[in-house]
């Protein structure tokens, strides 16, 4: 994909990264959104969805499999963030839900030296050459329930606040380009352009994020299975970063504690106490968000 759009209105060449033409200003599309709604990427995720479909039809769980689909069509984006932050976004509609890199930036967290964060950069600007700044990360729940092992208090978004801006992926976006890189289908240094797509059919829009989980998690769906059980199907919690199943969700632009629906806050001895999820629950229920404990 050229780094490059042209301006319907005006016909000049600018920037994909901005959603507006830097000449005119006309508003075209959000980055994540564009090359998800690319033909090629909407053809191959049909193939899969197909597949999928011809494979439940065969093995007999097409019953299970439209009730899956069904459930993930209503399907939320969660995030998971530590206590701290939670509090910080409580406060003020002038706090920002703040993207990896704008922590860095700031100065409020310093990058990691570990494979996960050195990967970091080589999958955000495999998957968002130009724009990866722009790009909030979160998960598709069924229940409310993010990963765990990112924080203690689970944010759940307001669908109307994203679905414009949303995009979901197949898997950790890391993984996936991990395994290219292990492959050298990914060039190994940190590109400014993408230097060769991954497979096509991996990421859909909002309004598509069924049909993706269809494709991906078909097989997974087996003859007699309970609708209690599709929640740890579509997130799958581990001990390790690495083997946590789930669909990640990416979100251009910022956030703010009015873009949250509700915030579930763990309850623990290491973690939250009853007395700072009241305090957060005072802050959040004057902007319309629902704060649940949970053990």
């Amino acid at each position: 994909m050229s780094l490059l759009r042209t301006c319907r209105f005006c016909g000049n060449d600018y920037p994909r990264a901005l959603p507006y033409c830097s000449h005119c200003g006309h508003f075209a599309q959000f980055a994540n959104v564009e090359a998800a709604e690319e033909p090629e990427e909407r053809d191959a995720l049909e193939r899969r969805y197909q597949e999928a479909w011809a494979q439940a039809t065969a093995s007999g769980s097409a019953t299970e499999l439209a009730a899956f689909e069904k459930a993930v069509s209503a399907s939320c984006a969660v995030a998971c963030r530590k206590l701290w932050d939670v509090e910080r976004m409580a406060d003020s509609d002038s706090e920002l839900y703040p993207s990896y890199y704008g922590l860095v930036a700031g100065g409020s967290r310093a990058p990691a030296d570990d494979a996960w964060n050195t990967l970091r950069p080589r999958a955000d600007a495999t998957l968002f050459p130009g724009y990866f700044q722009h790009i909030r990360s979160a998960a598709l729940s069924l229940d409310g329930t993010g990963v765990a092992s990112y924080g203690g208090c689970t944010i759940v978004f307001r669908e109307e606040m994203i679905a414009h801006r949303a995009t979901v992926f197949d898997e950790n976006s890391i993984l996936a380009v991990e395994r290219r890189l292990a492959s050298g289908d990914v060039s190994s240094v940190v590109p400014r352009h993408i230097t060769r797509d991954l497979p096509r059919g991996y990421r859909a829009t909002w309004p598509d994020r069924a049909k993706l989980a269809v494709a991906k998690l078909g097989p997974r769906i087996t003859p007699g299975m309970s609708p209690q059980e599709f929640p740890e199907v579509l997130l799958r919690q581990a001990s390790d970063s690495a083997d946590e199943q789930f669909i990640e969700v990416h979100i251009w632009g910022s956030m703010t504690r009015r873009s949250f629906a509700r915030v579930l806050v763990r309850i623990s001895r290491r973690g939250a106490s009853k007395a700072q999820a009241r305090v957060l629950r005072e802050k959040l229920q004057n902007v319309g968000v629902l704060v649940e404990s949970v053990q």
